[in-house]
């Protein structure tokens, strides 16, 4: 049970983050980082609460981190794109998009953030093919209808 501690801080990260209490998902995330230094969820949650308050510039190294430790993840990816869009960086975030894309293809969360960096750049022939690559049967692509057109 201790060696995995490290998941059980984490784990209890993500329900004070569901509760959006994040000063102790923060904090616990934190202490699951402090035990195991090379396990890249906490740098991943850590980048989501930080998104989430608004401090892009620790969510953007807290997913550097986190993309450094396990570049194969998709949602590292995706979760470095969110933050470059709300940062106005699109080519940057079309990049980050791309790359989680290349390794899982048809992830609808993915395609529905590149159709928001293409509304975002008025790339709108591209929004329109993109936009039948979308399986609307799943729960998350109702997200296409209330996207922002900027964070």
């Amino acid at each position: 049970m201790i060696k995995y501690i490290h998941k059980l801080y984490n784990n209890i990260g993500l329900a004070y983050q569901k509760l959006n209490n994040f000063d102790q998902a923060i904090k616990f995330f934190n202490k699951a980082i402090n035990l195991d230094i090379g396990s890249y969820e906490p740098y991943l949650n850590l980048a989501i609460c930080y998104l989430d308050i608004g401090k892009h510039t620790s969510a953007e190294k807290m997913i550097e981190m986190a993309i450094s430790l396990n570049p194969r993840s998709s949602l590292a990816y995706r979760i470095q794109a969110s933050i470059l869009d709300r940062q106005s960086s699109y080519f940057n975030a079309l990049e980050s998009v791309k790359k989680s894309l290349q390794i899982e293809p048809l992830n609808n969360e993915s395609l529905i953030l590149l159709m928001k960096i293409y509304l975002n750049t008025l790339q709108h022939e591209k929004w329109m093919d993109l936009y039948f690559k979308i399986d609307f049967s799943r729960h998350d692509a109702s997200d296409i209808y209330t996207l922002p057109l900027s964070s």
